[in-house]
């Protein structure tokens, strides 16, 4: 499956005190398993909302992430293999959205750190960054790369890893993912 989610904040600081307010996952023949907007408990910061156009109304009428997303997540992705662009950032946003879902009103990470063990994450940023062969050495790794075709939307930023995968691994480096109807029936994201 392929995992995106789009944040209250844009990337930086801590990412296990970071809200998520979308959550997309695919197949990898493009079906959409899930696709939901998520109710955040601070503002969307200003900057965040240029980058992906989500508002905190936007996400207010749906549920916390700890009701319906965590149930819903915890159905689909346990014993699953995930692949995300800039998986070590989603993944860590995930744990601290995980780590709320408890009775105590704390973090507790020790029980998020055992529900992302049932899920094995992979990370396409790597396997570009070796495809595209830019080395850095000051790093002493392969420069990352901006995800090419971002929408910036979580279901938009899932076929955008699809495609780069279709065109890395040269299966059909034509492939364009299609523009299906979100799951909970309202219009698509606009992609590029």
């Amino acid at each position: 499956m392929i995992y995106d989610c789009e944040t209250a904040v844009l990337a930086g600081g801590d990412p296990t005190a970071v809200d998520i307010c979308e959550i997309g996952l695919i197949l990898a023949d493009g079906e959409v398993v899930y696709d939901t907007l998520v109710g955040v408990q601070h503002e969307i910061a200003p900057e965040a909302t240029a980058e992906h156009g989500i508002t905190f109304e936007m996400c207010d009428p749906y549920e916390r992430f700890w009701d319906e997303p965590f149930d819903d997540l915890s159905e689909l992705l346990p014993g699953k293999r995930v692949i995300a662009y800039n998986a070590e950032y989603d993944r860590e946003v995930l744990r601290g959205n995980v780590a709320w879902c408890n009775d105590s009103g704390f973090q507790d990470f020790k029980a998020a750190d055992a529900w992302l063990e049932q899920t094995r994450w992979e990370c396409v940023t790597l396997w570009y960054a070796q495809w595209i062969g830019e080395w850095d050495d000051s790093l002493g790794e392969y420069r990352r790369q901006k995800q090419p075709g971002s929408g910036h939307r979580a279901l938009a930023d899932c076929y955008a890893t699809l495609a780069l995968l279709h065109t890395m691994a040269k299966a059909d480096p034509a492939w364009q993912p299609p523009i299906p109807p979100r799951a909970d029936g309202r219009p698509s994201a606009d992609l590029p």
